[in-house]
C-alpha cells in the first residue's frame, strides 16, 4: 500500500507537470488534467483497498484455523 501511495503521488506530479507546460486548449493539456483527476481519485479509493486487503487476509486466517480444528479434531 506504500508502494502505491508513492507511486499515486509520483504520477500525479508529473500528470500536473505536463499540463502545466501545454496551452489550456491543446489535446495534451486535457488528457494530462483528465489523467490527473483519475489519479486522485483512484488515490481516494486506496484506504477501501486496504480495507478490503485486510478483511481478506483475516478471513483467510479464520478459514485456516477453523479448518484446522476440524481437521485435528477427535
Amino acid at each position: 500500500m506504500v508502494i502505491l501511495g508513492i507511486v499515486l503521488s509520483i504520477g500525479a506530479q508529473i500528470t500536473q507537470d505536463v499540463r502545466d507546460a501545454m496551452t489550456t486548449d491543446s489535446t495534451a493539456y486535457n488528457a494530462s488534467n483528465h489523467a490527473t483527476v483519475a489519479i486522485g481519485e483512484l488515490a481516494e479509493w486506496q484506504s477501501t483497498i486496504a480495507t478490503v486487503i485486510a478483511a481478506v487476509v483475516i478471513i483467510g486466517l479464520l478459514m485456516s484455523g477453523f479448518g484446522a480444528f476440524l481437521y485435528f479434531k477427535e
